[in-house]
């Protein structure tokens, strides 16, 4: 059955607020846990797959939470990975592998450094599991000597050795048992955790990414339907030059594992970079319902829902905006507000909780609606938009970069000016350099491109075009300084904006060139498709021009929006 995309997104919101439908389950044979999971202290989740690492236990319920747990731990739910490993135990406190993965789970992964509070937590779950290794099998006590490398008994200043040790004692479990699938992705894991999101530097391998690549091919050749394989490939060849080599990858995890919202997004990281925006935008979609689903079952208080259930809705504006979906985007972006303050009357405050304090990461998503608004040319909604509060920086400069803007193309010069004046002092705090919005790119750098784009506009609006070139030219250079991040941390790619600068001053052959730049980075995409197709019109190209439209009216077969130019 097709469902059209305009009508599943009302369905989203509708289930914002629907019952779960992850109830816990229960089967006679599994050996007590039909008397419930509030006496072990976690849940049975539906769709968690079919993935399953056979463990040393005689205990049924056991092994299940167990599997439960090691397919939580790849679709990076770490905190519930965690509560079903420690739920195995107490179904079998013989089980030196849940004690292990209990362990395993409280580390440093790709998106967040180790806490120095779950330290002890995890020396106590490692020590643990080394004390039961004995009665384990050869391969299960290799996991847990490999870990006890990981962990120290208090925190250190520097875990980078920690980490080492790990990823190398994992390496030589890996060669001990090459065919293991979960040790390979194990280990390809430790590798990526040496240097999260920096494993290409200009389109070349960094130093072990070539080592992860081949480790997680052959985990894929041995079992392509491996959850957490296919998980990492995704992320280790989402910045590379050739994105398209883990696109089998991508189909394959769509369907895995149905219950892991984030498994279930992941194929949208390389649907993006090869064009595929509409597919990207239905795996969000089901990522969102996924995670609505677990939301009824989970703490609060889980990093989760703070960080990855929010991932969803922000990569859904991101593929519909690519779409010309202008509705569809607008409508993500507040469903992805709608779920902060949900989050937000469940305690947690953004991320810290506590007296209403609002992380930058939780800004940068709270920003989404103006971004989106920018992006269609909503000038008047824009300015029926509050300022946020004075204690949040980043989101100041993004309000008075989208009010400056707006001002402009509405005619009231003095009052943009006034915008961009103060959108200056905001990206040139100093305190906006020492955190970032996503984990890689600070808000000083972000609101540093918004003021040259801004810049920009303004002096295109009052006819100085070479001074908007200006602009905008360094707009670009900032955006392409940028590391790499999926949605990428500015909203709106600044050749598209350039391009069309360009395109009105009569240098239809510049922008041609920024236009095919574009497009190398977003490919298809119908902004410059578009622009591309007035640049070579404009050269008196017809016939390549006929060709370009035709893949335009293709790349934007859904949008709601008309095109004048490749920018509002």
């Amino acid at each position: 059955m097709r469902v059209s995309s305009r009508g599943s997104l009302f369905v989203l919101f509708g289930l914002l607020g629907a019952p779960s439908l992850l109830a816990p389950r229960a089967a006679a044979s599994d050996g007590g846990i039909q008397s419930g999971a509030a006496e072990v202290g976690a849940p049975l989740l539906e769709g968690m797959g079919s993935h399953r690492r056979p463990i040393t236990t005689r205990v049924p319920a056991a092994q299940r939470y167990f599997d439960q747990g090691l397919t939580l731990a790849y679709g990076f739910n770490h905190a519930e990975a965690e509560r079903s490993f420690l739920a195995a135990a107490r179904l079998d406190p013989s089980c030196a592998m849940c004690s292990w993965g209990a362990a395993l789970v409280l580390g440093p992964n790709i998106n967040a450094a180790m806490k120095d509070a779950d330290v002890p937590r995890a020396y106590a779950h490692l020590e643990r599991a080394l004390a039961l290794a004995p009665g384990a099998a050869p391969r299960e006590q290799a996991l847990i000597q490999a870990l006890a490398k990981r962990y120290t008994k208090e925190p250190v200043a520097d875990r980078a050795p920690l980490d080492r040790a790990y990823a190398d004692a994992m390496g030589e479990v890996a060669r001990r048992f090459p065919d293991d699938v979960d040790i390979l992705a194990l280990h390809a894991e430790a590798l990526m955790d040496l240097s999260p999101w920096k494993y290409w530097e200009g389109g070349a391998p960094r130093a072990n990414t070539q080592e992860i690549i081949g480790t997680l091919e052959r985990a894929m050749r041995l079992d392509p339907n491996h959850p957490g394989a296919n998980h990492y490939y995704i992320h280790v060849m989402e910045a590379s030059t050739t994105p398209e080599r883990a696109l089998d990858a991508a189909n394959r995890l769509a369907h895995l594992v149905p219950g892991a919202g984030h498994l279930v997004h992941m194929p949208g990281h390389i649907y993006i970079r090869v064009g595929m925006y509409h597919e990207a935008a239905l795996a969000n979609e089901r990522a969102i319902l996924a995670d609505n689903r677990y939301a009824r079952h989970a703490d609060p208080a889980n990093f989760y829902l703070r960080m990855y259930r929010m991932h969803n809705p922000h990569f859904l504006w991101f593929a519909t905006t690519l779409e010309g979906r202008s509705a569809d985007a607008l409508r993500a972006a507040r469903l992805l507000v709608a779920m902060i303050g949900e989050g937000s009357a469940s305690g947690w405050h953004g991320g810290h909780g506590g007296g209403g304090e609002v992380d930058v990461m939780t800004e940068h998503f709270l920003a989404t609606p103006l971004y989106a608004m920018v992006r269609f040319g909503r000038w008047r909604d824009i300015l029926r938009e509050a300022a946020p509060p004075l204690d949040r920086p980043y989101s100041r400069g993004v309000y008075h970069y989208a009010s400056a803007i707006a001002h402009s193309r509405l005619g009231d010069e003095a009052a943009a000016l006034g915008h961009l004046a103060n959108l200056g002092k905001y990206a040139d705090l100093h305190a906006l350099a020492e955190s970032t919005v996503s984990g890689v790119n600070s808000p000083k750098a972000v609101l540093s491109v918004a003021y040259r784009v801004a810049s920009g506009e303004l002096a295109a609006d009052r006819g100085d075009l070479e001074g908007a070139i200006r602009q905008l030219e360094m707009a670009v250079k900032l955006e392409d300084g940028l590391r790499y991040m999926e949605p990428a941390d500015w909203h709106h790619p600044t050749r598209q904006i350039l391009g069309a600068i360009l395109l009105r001053a009569g240098k239809a052959a510049e922008a041609e060139r920024v236009y095919r730049e574009d497009l190398a980075n977003l490919p298809e995409n119908g902004y410059s498709l578009f622009g591309l197709a007035q640049a070579l019109e404009g050269q008196g190209k017809a016939i390549e021009a006929a060709e370009v439209r035709r893949r335009f009216e293709v790349a934007f077969a859904r949008a709601d929006i008309r095109l004048e130019a490749s920018r509002f």
